[in-house]
């Protein structure tokens, strides 16, 4: 008989937004709608009958959780309790003594991965074994050798529930050869890279369900959905996120007028929608002297949920090639003592736009 099963990890519920460019409003808003997509999960685990919902850490961000966080999160799980919720913790809701975990009042359907120096086993009466070494506060590398070391039953279903690194080594928590894993187990359900990712058939990485900083890739977010029996495993990747944060460059010619500028920006292809994303702009290129590029910003905002700007931009500031009719006035000799400035100096450029912003604006006004 098959399993149905989901797989997330990293979801973060009560994360610090650290954006710079949001507002105290929009910082919240987003938090919230992180709990939005766990919600969703937890529905499409009820409505799809679900066996097992499989937690690959950072379920929280413990800093910044609460005990009423905490109930919130039971009265979901209450809500599936014909699903076995299995959770293993990650870097940022490590198992100890004093955890919000230790004191949560878990429904029967829970079950959770404590053990943060030996490996734990599970086992279901539908042939199912699961496997997890939680992460705690110290560093787990020294203990890979167990994950290894596992004897697992051939006539069970082995299923690995991790939180680790199977792509890089940074000495900073628990790296995974996955050349090794993939013979031992039939699943291998990880956590800890924010991207999906397919190692292998059997070992993947669904990522952060809901994205929330530029980090994330410019890449769909969402959850694993999936079959497994003895002999087969089925699994797709299935997009929730509300909202995704894409990175986009532009590069700037010193002939592009305010309009050709302001049409890149707007320019959106396949990977963003401009009614719910985040986009970040990232400006390159030369622009000419005449051109206000706080001005285009301005006018681009209108067009967007959320637009923020990364300047890489530099100025012509080249008299003989772009000052022409403002030749011999006040603007021209401002020009010029900005010509041998350090271009790639950015409070420089921006005093330069600020200030050519200013004249031009008086000698309209004139």
């Amino acid at each position: 008989m098959k399993a149905k099963f989901l797989h997330t990890a990293d979801i973060h519920l009560g994360v610090k937004i650290n954006n710079k460019n949001f507002s105290l409003r929009e910082r919240e808003k987003r938090r919230i709608e992180l709990w939005e997509s766990f919600e969703k999960i937890i529905n499409i685990a009820k409505d799809e009958s679900v066996n097992y919902l499989f937690i690959a850490g950072d379920m929280i961000n413990q800093d910044y959780c609460s005990f009423k966080d905490m109930k919130r999160i039971i009265s979901l799980f209450e809500k599936i309790k014909n699903t076995k919720v299995i959770i293993t913790c990650g870097n940022n809701d490590p198992y100890t003594i004093t955890s919000l975990y230790e004191f949560a009042d878990w429904p029967s359907n829970v079950h959770l991965f404590k053990n943060t120096e030996k490996v734990e086993k599970l086992e279901f009466e539908d042939n199912i074994c699961i496997y997890s070494l939680s992460c705690g506060k110290g560093n787990l590398g020294n203990k890979v050798e167990q994950i290894y070391n596992i004897k697992t039953d051939n006539t069970k279903i082995n299923i690995l529930l991790i939180h680790a690194d199977a792509l890089n080594d940074d000495n900073n928590g628990l790296h995974i050869d996955s050349n090794i894993i993939k013979y031992k187990f039939n699943y291998c359900a990880m956590g800890h890279i924010h991207d999906y990712l397919c190692l292998e058939p059997n070992i993947v990485y669904p990522g952060i369900p809901e994205p929330f900083d530029y980090g994330n890739g410019n890449k769909k977010h969402g959850i694993i959905k999936g079959e497994i029996d003895f002999d087969n495993l089925y699994t797709e990747f299935l997009p929730i996120s509300s909202r995704e944060f894409v990175s986009k460059e532009i590069f700037i010619e010193k002939d592009y007028d305010f309009n050709k500028i302001l049409d890149l920006i707007k320019a959106s292809d396949n990977q963003i929608d401009i009614m719910k994303d985040f986009v970040e702009i990232k400006l390159t290129g030369t622009v000419s002297n005449e051109i206000s590029m706080e001005e285009i910003k301005n006018e681009a905002k209108q067009f967007f949920y959320h637009i923020e700007f990364v300047d890489n931009y530099i100025y012509e500031k080249s008299v003989v090639e772009s000052v022409g009719k403002l030749r011999g006035n006040i603007i021209e000799n401002y020009i010029i003592q900005f010509e041998n400035t350090d271009k790639s100096n950015k409070i420089s450029e921006k005093a330069f736009e600020l200030g050519l912003q200013i004249l031009k604006s008086e000698e309209v006004g004139k």
